[in-house]
């Protein structure tokens, strides 16, 4: 690890996405770059590889999200160490996010 680097560990922040009915207007476009997402009624989850090969996936209030996303836990096994992700976690089923 380089002197510039500094390591992640759980808990982190998570984006806390507010609820809309409508996107804003131009005029909010030109206070700068802003994002907009699905708000998906799932879990909030911070995926973490702390360690080569053992990688962690975490609710908002530090609550073990793997068991219930095996896949995911397997994909991050592939990350280098040190990657965190932030994102809603969320299941597919019966043709509708669950």
């Amino acid at each position: 690890m380089g002197s510039d680097e500094v390591p992640v560990r759980p808990p982190v922040d998570v984006v806390r996405p507010v609820a809309v009915m409508d996107l804003p207007g131009e005029h909010h476009w030109a206070s700068g770059p802003t994002r907009y997402e699905i708000k998906a009624d799932g879990w909030r989850a911070v995926g973490a590889v702390l360690e080569e090969h053992r990688p962690v996936l975490l609710s908002r209030q530090g609550t073990n999200l793997a068991p219930h996303f095996p896949e995911v836990l397997e994909a991050l096994r592939h990350l280098p160490v040190g990657t965190v992700l932030d994102g809603e976690a969320v299941i597919w089923c019966e043709g509708r996010l669950d």
